[in-house]
């Protein structure tokens, strides 16, 4: 499924209105959705970044620019964790290993609800030592049934 700007819209809109800070993203178009995420911050401002093991984490808002000190998904973690801002953060569930990666993703799963931060899983089902069942909320890429919400001060379905 080719991602539009439309359901990348509104795939963000459902990750953001989400019960908790830890999200798996059941894509199958992974690139597709970053780009779209990627065209949003860039219109929207938000900030949003994608850990990737070759580039460590790179704000999708401005792609040249690297978050320093956070080449390990651990490393992305703590960041998250220590974090007073928004933010949208990416990340590939194979990157993610061990108990240590697992014991992390708890605590981000208890961040409270302001400011929102939220870790994004993309892909596959995360493949870890220990099962985020619990405290990760799986989400699909299929659009939500259509209905009234409120964008931009109008109405739109």
């Amino acid at each position: 499924m080719s991602i539009d700007t439309q359901a990348g819209n509104d795939i963000l809109d459902r990750v953001l209105e989400g019960e908790g800070p830890l999200v798996w993203l059941d894509v199958d178009d992974v690139e597709g959705l970053v780009t779209r995420f990627a065209a949003i911050a860039r219109r929207s401002g938000q900030s949003m970044y994608r850990w990737r093991p070759e580039d460590g984490l790179v704000s999708l808002r401005e792609a040249s620019t690297r978050v320093p000190g956070c080449p390990r998904v651990g490393d992305v973690l703590r960041y998250i964790l220590q974090s007073l801002h928004f933010g949208i953060y990416l990340v590939t569930p194979p990157a993610l290993v061990g108990a240590q990666d697992a014991h992390l993703l708890r605590q981000v799963a208890r961040l409270p609800a302001q400011p929102v931060r939220r870790v994004i899983l993309l892909g596959g089902a995360p493949s870890l030592s220990e099962s985020l069942d619990d405290v990760l909320v799986h989400m699909a890429t299929q659009p939500r049934a259509a209905g009234l919400r409120l964008r931009d001060g109008r109405w739109v379905t």
